[in-house]
């Protein structure tokens, strides 16, 4: 199990945002972490935006003790070809992010449906037409990118979060097995 920043509580939160040394606040994580009993942390741009920690400086006892994740951050659409080219750039840089840190693994959480900011949401029709076409964009961009994940060891997970372009986790799961014989993929 990895250690996220949202697992060590809102003490340890508020004693590591008011620390100013970096190597202190490594040794923080790396005592927080341990002392939940966790074999891996949960790296992400939280560590940079709010405790200031570099995630691609991570000091050598943290690498050494741990196994490392990078966690892409955020709920993202994938309705048009301008978020089709985020979700590239965003794959792009976790991937060399991960093989900076030497981390296994990448996640993140499939796309979203729905952009709450833009009223009325889809009805059933719209809704279900918007959401093959993001599944047609994911599996397209996941059969680019596994292969370079893949060759660099690295996997690459999706982490559920809601509301998703996947309505049910059975649907996910569904999903997730054609990548396996999608043409192209190989095992």
């Amino acid at each position: 199990m990895y250690f996220a920043m949202d697992d060590m509580g809102d003490e340890n939160a508020k004693v590591l945002m008011e620390t100013v040394s970096e190597s202190e606040k490594w040794q923080m994580v790396h005592q927080f972490a341990s002392g939940f009993g966790f074999t891996g942390i949960q790296l992400s741009e939280k560590y940079r935006e709010v405790y200031g920690l570099s995630v691609v400086s991570i000091p050598d006892h943290i690498r050494s003790a741990f196994r490392l994740t990078y966690h892409i951050g955020g709920t993202h659409q994938l309705n048009t070809a301008d978020d089709e080219q985020h979700w590239y750039k965003m794959l792009s840089e976790s991937l060399d992010i991960a093989k900076a840190v030497g981390a296994e693994d990448v996640s993140l959480h499939p796309p979203t449906l729905a952009n709450r900011s833009r009223l009325p949401l889809p009805q059933n029709r719209e809704s279900s037409i918007l959401s093959s076409k993001a599944k047609e964009r994911l599996r397209i961009i996941l059969n680019r990118w596994l292969p370079e994940f893949q060759s660099s060891g690295i996997t690459l997970s999706l982490k559920p979060t809601s509301p998703l372009v996947f309505s049910r986790l059975v649907k996910s799961r569904n999903f997730v097995t054609l990548l396996w014989i999608w043409p192209g993929w190989v095992c």
